[in-house]
């Protein structure tokens, strides 16, 4: 009966380990992509300090000037911010708007981002797909 109750102790703490080293990968993953969002906001700030920059020296000189680069460079750091939270989001197993796709809460009946109306069934949920 001691061998038993040893086996069934060291079963245990084996599973708690595997369970406990596998939530420690998912939050190691969870910060690196939170620091890739930080940096690519800080490069975001200073992108938009050097538009700022550019901007009041064109006008200062009574030139129009062209931003174009600039503001594609600011809307290709927002699209990689967009897809790291969504990242983020499922890994939290969090539900998503089937119309535009944003993480809302999964008692939401509509989007509170777009207003879409929300309907998840709960077999499909694993996957965040609309009924």
């Amino acid at each position: 009966m001691d061998r038993e109750f040893f086996d069934n102790a060291f079963d245990k703490a084996k599973n708690a380990f595997e369970v406990a080293y596998k939530k420690t990968g998912e939050v190691v993953n969870t910060e690196k992509i939170k620091f890739n969002i930080t940096s690519l906001k800080s490069k975001k700030d200073k992108l938009f300090a050097k538009l700022g920059k550019e901007y009041y020296n064109d006008i200062k000189n009574g030139n129009t000037g062209n931003y174009v680069e600039i503001f594609d460079e600011i809307e290709e750091i927002n699209e990689k911010i967009e897809e790291l939270s969504n990242e983020i989001d499922y890994a939290k197993n969090k539900k998503f708007c089937p119309s535009c796709g944003k993480a809302i809460d999964e008692s939401a009946v509509f989007c509170s981002f777009c207003g879409a109306k929300v309907i998840f069934d709960s077999s499909k949920s694993e996957n965040n797909e609309e009924v």
